[in-house]
């Protein structure tokens, strides 16, 4: 139960982070826990920004300009008011990842899968006493292990096989190219936005700003973005058994003005 936010640009400016941030406090409803930023620029290379609290505005010293931004906000739901405050940064959004055959990749995570446990026995994924592992950071460690020729194929399995509630971004950072994707159910909110520089994906329209609104993502369903545009990759064939909805959504967390 966070917000979740993704801007790509088909060329590198130096008003996408501006925008990003303005997007990002629009969902400060969905979560003040804490916020995070990673930012890809015209050099390729990556950089973040992660705080506790509220958003705040933050200034970039570097002259580089930017193509895509991801952005998180955070409701915290998985540890107590006692946990230290390394613990609460460790888990500060987005997170990057390496598959072995792909490559690098970072995602934003909105949702709430529950029984971990079983999930890590189905992908065998190894523990670490030492680490806290929520659901964000356990889709992070399926995607680094699952051996497929590309990230469509992992996300496919993802979609396919966890029977838990997300709304994802997902970035490949060796081609910069993004993924975004709902679990079968859809509870959570996720949509796309579109103008003359790109795309912008978040998960409440309020948050698009100077993006004109699209459509929500669909149920089950993984769309692709690039300097190609954007193009649907797949549709989990649900029926009508999973189209229900959490009023917990329209009553505590949806802003007003928001199109859900």
């Amino acid at each position: 139960m966070c917000g979740i936010l993704a801007i790509y640009n088909v060329r590198p400016n130096n008003i996408i982070f501006n925008n990003a941030q303005q997007s990002l406090r629009k969902l400060q409803n969905r979560g003040r826990d804490s916020y995070g930023y990673l930012l890809v620029n015209d050099k390729n290379k990556i950089s973040f920004i992660k705080r506790l609290g509220d958003i705040k505005i933050n200034y970039l010293g570097e002259n580089y300009k930017y193509k895509i931004v991801l952005g998180h906000n955070r409701y915290a739901t998985s540890y107590s008011s006692d946990v230290s405050l390394e613990e609460r940064e460790s888990l500060i959004q987005p997170f990057v990842g390496e598959n072995k055959k792909l490559g690098k990749f970072a995602i934003t995570h909105n949702g709430n899968i529950d029984n971990l446990e079983y999930y890590h026995e189905l992908f065998n994924l190894e523990k670490n006493k030492d680490e806290i592992i929520n659901d964000s950071k356990m889709l992070v460690k399926i995607i680094e292990k699952l051996e497929y020729n590309s990230f469509y194929d992992i996300i496919k399995q993802l979609v396919d096989k966890i029977k838990g509630v997300f709304s994802i971004v997902l970035l490949e950072l060796n081609s910069n190219t993004i993924y975004c994707f709902k679990d079968r159910y859809g509870l959570r909110p996720l949509c796309v936005g579109k103008n003359s520089q790109g795309y912008c994906l978040a998960s409440e329209s309020n948050a698009l700003c100077d993006y004109d609104y699209l459509r929500e993502i669909e149920n089950g369903e993984i769309i692709k973005i690039n300097d190609l545009g954007l193009r649907n990759l797949y549709k989990y064939n649900t029926t009508n058994k999973y189209e229900k909805i959490c009023l917990f959504e329209f009553v505590y967390f949806l802003n007003k003005n928001s199109i859900f």
